[in-house]
């Protein structure tokens, strides 16, 4: 069944089986979105393009609505009806990735978003879940796991195709560190993954220069990076409005970086909140993710059922993987790539993709009563 077959009751009895510290720590996360949201669209964007201050947070909160009616959706089925119907809701979001080349639209050179009332998505982020979900339950299927793990990679390189394609390197190499984590965990030989890690390297590194007009961007991104003995401008503005915030920040309102660069709200929103609320502000929402992460490991090492404990790893891995690019991006560790800040940066497939991720992560580690 859909929910459970104790229909009558089962609201009480999800509320019951939920784990409250982690539906706490979430909901803490979702509290800051809102806030941070509003204080990081008041700038460059919101004015200069739509001409209205609060356009981009009208549309943050309508999308964070819906990504809490997933969260909500996704926390409540069944887990043995996810388990076994976990392949409907990946094919539906790899329809609409198969969609982009027909009907995509294409900004600044790239084809990856589809466009439906005037919003635009970008499927890429709804595969992202399902495709952790799909992948751990397919492995555990069948007995023959090297069958499997052979299943899972020609599915994992075919979306990589696909994302190559539009071009979007970043999210294909998301997917393909996913994979790694989500095989790595299910028991697969060292000699197997270390062959496959040989591979992918090399099919990865291949890709980029045969088709390097097409990725162009990335070669200018790496030279700017490795080269330049100065940062970019992006960068540059980033570094100096997270100096600036100093430890407790300049106060709310106060920060200049979201009216001088265009893509603040999205690539750099953790500059904006360290330069107005400081460096305090950052590491409350780092130790936030922590203590998500620590408490979703701690409930996977606890679970006999080889899907659940995959499934959990892969899904809390897209969180912090994202997180940590975004933060290596921010404070210039790591070249820029365009990627969000799960919840913080505004997107609304990003945000809501991130709460359909904690929606099957509050659905894995309820308690079965």
């Amino acid at each position: 069944m859909l929910f459970s077959r104790y229909s009558s009751n089962y609201f009480a009895l999800w509320w019951r089986s939920l784990d409250k510290p982690l539906l706490l720590a979430i909901c803490i996360l979702l509290l800051g979105s809102i806030v941070f949201s509003y204080l990081s669209t008041l700038g460059f964007a919101s004015n200069k393009i739509f001409n209205d201050s609060t356009i981009l947070f009208k549309k943050h909160i309508s999308f964070m609505i819906i990504g809490f009616f997933l969260l909500i959706f996704f926390s409540l089925l069944n887990d043995l009806f996810l388990k076994k119907n976990c392949y409907i809701f990946f094919f539906v979001s790899l329809i609409l990735l198969l969609a982009v080349y027909f009907f995509g639209i294409e900004v600044k050179g790239a084809k990856r978003w589809l466009e439906f009332f005037g919003y635009r998505i970008q499927p890429v982020e709804f595969v992202k879940p399902f495709f952790v979900i799909y992948i751990s339950s397919f492995i555990f299927k069948h007995d023959v796991k090297n069958i499997n793990y052979l299943t899972t990679g020609i599915i994992t390189f075919f979306l990589i195709f696909l994302l190559i394609s539009q071009p979007d390197y970043s999210q294909s190499l998301i997917i393909l560190f996913t994979w790694f984590i989500i095989i790595f965990i299910s028991g697969i030989s060292f000699l197997l993954i270390f062959l496959i890690s040989i591979f992918s390297i090399i099919f990865m590194i291949t890709i980029l220069f045969l088709f390097k007009e097409k990725f162009i961007y990335i070669f200018n991104r790496l030279d700017l990076w490795f080269n330049s003995t100065e940062t970019n401008f992006q960068s540059e503005k980033a570094l100096n409005a997270i100096k600036n915030g100093g430890f407790f920040g300049q106060g709310i309102g106060e920060g200049n970086l979201k009216y001088s660069v265009p893509e603040a709200h999205t690539d750099y929103v953790l500059a904006i909140i360290a330069e107005e609320f400081g460096i305090i502000a950052i590491f409350l929402i780092i130790l936030a993710l922590l203590f998500i992460a620590i408490r979703v490991f701690s409930n996977s090492q606890k679970m006999t059922d080889n899907f659940k404990k995959t499934s959990l790893i892969g899904l809390i891995s897209l969180i912090l993987l994202q997180s940590l690019i975004n933060l290596g991006v921010t404070i210039n560790i790591l070249p820029t790539t365009g990627m969000t800040f799960p919840l913080f940066s505004y997107g609304g497939s990003s945000l809501i993709s991130s709460l359909i991720i904690y929606g099957l992560i509050l659905n894995l580690t309820r308690k079965r009563l």
